[in-house]
């Protein structure tokens, strides 16, 4: 296809990008490399695919995963990832029609950032791209938000700058190409060509590989454990107050603070000196017009799903929440002799920490968790003490983990009648909630003495749909096929939590483990029991004495809106035969 041919629909809609990228060196020799592909590889690659690149600052303020999250839930599925690395060079021509209106310390200032580290492109794939005209460049660089979007919105959709808590101008975490023009042109800026072509191949793939999402968030947990993790939070790195001035700096003496900021002899932290830098150049005005701007039209407010569920007539909501799109097949681990399960913690840390103690719990090989974590008074004491057992700890996304995420990635909308909603999913760090987005939908355990088991929160087909003792061998049968269908034959034991029962039953030639319950169980012992399961060499269900009314107590200092509710269900739980009558009739409970 000819240069001039892509700078025309849907590829872009801007005079200027018509006027200018004919003679821009990295469009014309990326649309060269086009040449070879056929119309519907231009259409797939162009039109229905872009990219996402964080930036380190994405990586030290651990931005990735619940970006990726929030992309997923509005329907980007990953296609692949590389890394890359950004000079002063690479930063100015990527952006060479825009930063002529930057003022020069601004420019300084990006250039600390991005000199950091490296950042992490990611291939994505939008099929809802239907519309004439419509491109998932444009949906992508709609969705993103502008660089001076700030916070959680309070009204109207959220977009990824919104979600991700952008607080300072120059830390914004991500960029996208605003059109497909712009795609082709910037792939050319920030890829030698053997790596620009294997990003147009991943984006001329006719489907999403399996594996990719895994994959993208394999890359950013390595980069993680490369560069360590800072809040970026002005209040953990102030502006000095030598550099505070009751209005802004001169000229010389910014210039003079930001170089003294990026000297590598500094002896504060390298992200404090960039926070703080950021700070410095917060709010200072453009110098003159860009210029090239968004596209006609563009970032007008991008169409976010208001609200993640469907309901039917009476109000249940009527998807059943399988794996995400970015998941591929669960993860397989293994094999190992003893695996201790615990299950529907519900923030519950006096419960969750007197399981952890046990020597059974100590000793095994892994501990799984089978979801609900942190939906309950103390999230983010919950998040702490998982993330303390390491790599040892296994966790499967239960439906209240996913609400949190989804609430505060704003495609969810809390309840008007239920603070808790609100409160709970705020009271998560940053870190917590992209553990949290990363938890996948199930994974697989091969164990040496039961062979391969299969553990999720509600089944294997939906993260709320209830499995109890009294579950039909007619649908245990079906929910269990969605089992093999994502791991494939021999899945012998299937472990599900949801319901907050302890049981152990053969049913449709398959062993259904509930391990019950630690932070909410729904039993008739005494108050202040958590139960958990133990796997291998056989299945022994087993339950820890706690103290309640630290619990309790717990539970009314965190400020919980819910904690009436809360402390009413752990003093006197429903009876097991309760629950099992309720949830064979219900099916699902969201």
């Amino acid at each position: 296809m000819a240069v001039d041919d892509l700078l025309q629909l849907p590829f872009t809609r801007d005079p200027v990008r018509r006027s200018v990228y004919p003679d821009d060196i990295y469009f014309r020799e990326t649309a060269a490399l086009l040449e070879q592909w056929d119309d519907e590889q231009l259409d797939r690659m162009l039109c229905r695919s872009s990219f996402v690149m964080f930036k380190p600052d994405a990586v030290v303020g651990r931005r990735i995963e619940p970006a990726l999250a929030f992309l997923a839930d509005h329907g980007f599925q990953v296609l692949g990832c590389a890394v890359l690395e950004l000079d002063p060079r690479i930063h100015r021509e990527l952006w060479r029609y825009q930063l002529n209106a930057a003022p020069l310390a601004v420019v300084r200032t990006v250039d600390l950032i991005l000199e950091s580290g490296p950042c992490l492109l990611v291939a994505l794939r939008h099929e809802g791209t239907a519309a004439p005209g419509e491109t998932a460049p444009g949906l992508l660089a709609e969705l993103k938000g502008s660089s001076g979007d700030r916070g959680k919105q309070g009204g109207g959709a959220a977009t990824l700058r919104t979600v991700l808590g952008c607080e300072l101008l120059c830390l914004n975490f991500v960029h996208a190409p605003d059109d497909p023009a712009d795609l082709v042109r910037e792939l050319g800026v920030l890829l030698p060509r053997p790596e620009r072509e294997a990003v147009l191949a991943m984006l001329a793939a006719e489907e999403p590989p399996a594996r990719a999402g895994v994959e993208a968030l394999d890359a950013a947990r390595r980069l993680y454990a490369a560069h360590p993790a800072h809040p970026l939070d002005p209040g953990a790195a102030p502006v000095p107050e030598a550099l505070r001035r009751p209005g802004r700096l001169s000229g010389p003496e910014l210039s003079a603070a930001l170089d003294a900021l990026g000297d590598p002899g500094d002896p504060r932290p390298r992200w404090d000196r960039i926070v703080i830098a950021a700070q410095l150049v917060e709010g200072l005005p453009a110098e003159r017009r860009p210029l090239i701007g968004p596209p006609p039209g563009a970032r007008k407010g991008h169409r976010a799903r208001k609200a993640a569920g469907k309901a039917d007539a009476s109000g249940v909501d009527t998807v059943r929440y399988g794996p995400a799109d970015w998941e591929g097949p669960p993860r397989r681990y293994g094999p190992v002799e003893r695996v201790a399960v615990l299950s529907d913690t519900h923030g519950n840390v006096a419960a969750l920490a007197a399981v952890l103690a046990e020597p059974e719990v100590r000793a095994a090989d892994l501990v799984v968790l089978c979801g609900d974590l942190t939906w309950g008074p103390e999230p983010q004491a919950t998040y702490e003490l998982i993330a303390g057992l390491g790599e040892r700890a296994l966790c499967v996304r239960g439906n209240g983990d996913r609400y949190a995420r989804e609430i505060a990635a704003g495609v969810r909308q809390p309840a008007p009648d239920r603070p808790r909603e609100r409160w709970i999913p705020d009271r998560h760090s940053a870190e917590a909630m992209a553990f949290l987005a990363a938890v996948p939908f199930g994974l697989v355990v091969e164990i040496e003495t039961l062979g391969t088991a299969f553990f999720c929160h509600g089944s294997p087909r939906s993260d709320h749909e209830l499995v109890t003792p009294g579950t039909s061998a007619e649908r245990f049968a079906e929910l269990a096929g969605s089992a093999d269908a994502s791991v494939g034959a021999g899945v012998g034991l299937i472990v599900t939590g949801h319901t907050h029962l302890q049981f152990d039953r053969t049913v449709a030639g398959r062993r259904s483990v509930g391990p019950g319950s630690v932070g909410l169980p729904y039993h008739s012992g005494e108050p202040g029991t958590a139960y958990w399961t133990l796997l291998g060499p056989g299945i022994a269900h087993r339950s820890t004495r706690y103290d309640v009314t630290e619990a309790v107590e717990r539970a009314r200092r965190s400020g919980d809106p819910g904690v009436d509710r809360y402390v009413s269900t752990l003093l006197d739980p429903p009876t097991p035969e309760e629950i099992i009558a309720d949830a064979e009739a219900r099916l699902f409970a969201n």
